[in-house]
C-alpha cells in the first residue's frame, strides 16, 4: 500500500495523510491558519472575530456607531428610517404592535410599581398629595359650574355671597380678594372668608350635613376638623366659626368689634 504524501497549508511541510489530517500537519498549524483566514479584529476593540462579522459584541458594534455617528445615532438615516416605517405601517407604527407593546407595558409598570411601592396608585404620600391637588381643583371649578359672580369672583352659593356683601357694608373688608380673604388655601382645605385683622376665620354654610371624604359630620366635627388643619400650619391665634345664617354672622361680626 503507497504512503501518501502532503504540503501543510501553514508550514508547508511535508506530511503523511491520514484520516483525521488530510490539510495540516498538526493542529497548531490547523489552528494558526484559520486565525490568519477566518478571523480578523474587530472594529471597535480591536480584539480578533471572525471574517463575517466586523465587531466581536453588540455593545461593540453601537459603541463604534456612537463614536462614528452612523447607523441609529445617524439623525438622517434615522429620520429616514422613521418615515418609510410611518408610511408601511410597520415597526412601531403597526397597530397590533402598538396594542400589544401598549399592554405588555402596562402590566410590566404597574407589577413594577406595586412591588416598589412607587407612581401616584402606590406610594402613600403620593397618593395623598394628588388627592389633595384634584381637591383644589374639583373646588374650583365647582364654584365656576355654580355661575354666581360678583365683582368677577365665583362664590360656591348665594349664602357665601350675601355673607361678602354684608362684610363689605360692615366694613370688615374693603375688598374681596381671592386667596387673601376669600377662599384661602390652607393646607389641603379651603377656608371661605379670612378677616386678617382679627385674625379670625369665617366657615358660612347654610346646609345641615357637613362633607369630609364622603363622611357626614355633625357641625361640631366640621369645626374641629377645621380647627385641627389650622393648627397644623400656624394659625392657632386664630379664630374660625361656622355660620349656619345671618344672624349667627352678625352675633360674632358684634363680638369681634
Amino acid at each position: 500500500m503507497k504512503i501518501k504524501i502532503s504540503k501543510c497549508l501553514q508550514c508547508k511541510k511535508n506530511f503523511k495523510k491520514t484520516s483525521n489530517s488530510k490539510l495540516f500537519c498538526c493542529f497548531d498549524c490547523r489552528k494558526l491558519w484559520g486565525r490568519c483566514n477566518y478571523t480578523h479584529k474587530c472594529l471597535s476593540c480591536k480584539k480578533l472575530t471572525f471574517i463575517a462579522r466586523k465587531f466581536c459584541s453588540y455593545d461593540c458594534c453601537l459603541s463604534y456607531h456612537k463614536k462614528h455617528k452612523s447607523w441609529c445615532y445617524n439623525p438622517k438615516f434615522m429620520d429616514k428610517a422613521h418615515k418609510t416605517c410611518k408610511e408601511r405601517k410597520v415597526g412601531f407604527w403597526d397597530p397590533k404592535v402598538q396594542s400589544e407593546g401598549g399592554k405588555i407595558g402596562g402590566l410590566r409598570s404597574t407589577a413594577n410599581q406595586r412591588k416598589n411601592k412607587t407612581g401616584p396608585w402606590f406610594n402613600h404620600d403620593l397618593h395623598v398629595a394628588n388627592g389633595r391637588k384634584g381637591g383644589k381643583i374639583t373646588a374650583e371649578q365647582f364654584r365656576h359650574r355654580r355661575n354666581i359672580v360678583w365683582n368677577k369672583i365665583h362664590f360656591g352659593s348665594h349664602f357665601e355671597l350675601k355673607v361678602a356683601k354684608y362684610l363689605i357694608e360692615t366694613k370688615f373688608l374693603n375688598k374681596i380678594i381671592e386667596g387673601k380673604n376669600f377662599q384661602v388655601c390652607v393646607d389641603s382645605i379651603w377656608i371661605d372668608f379670612l378677616l386678617i385683622k382679627y385674625k379670625t376665620f369665617l366657615e358660612p354654610h347654610n346646609f345641615v350635613k357637613y362633607h369630609k371624604n364622603m363622611k357626614v359630620l355633625t357641625r361640631k366635627e366640621y369645626h374641629n376638623w377645621r380647627r385641627k388643619i389650622l393648627n397644623k400650619n400656624g394659625y392657632k391665634d386664630y379664630k374660625v366659626f361656622v355660620i349656619e345664617n345671618m344672624n349667627e354672622l352678625k352675633t360674632v361680626l358684634d363680638k369681634l368689634k
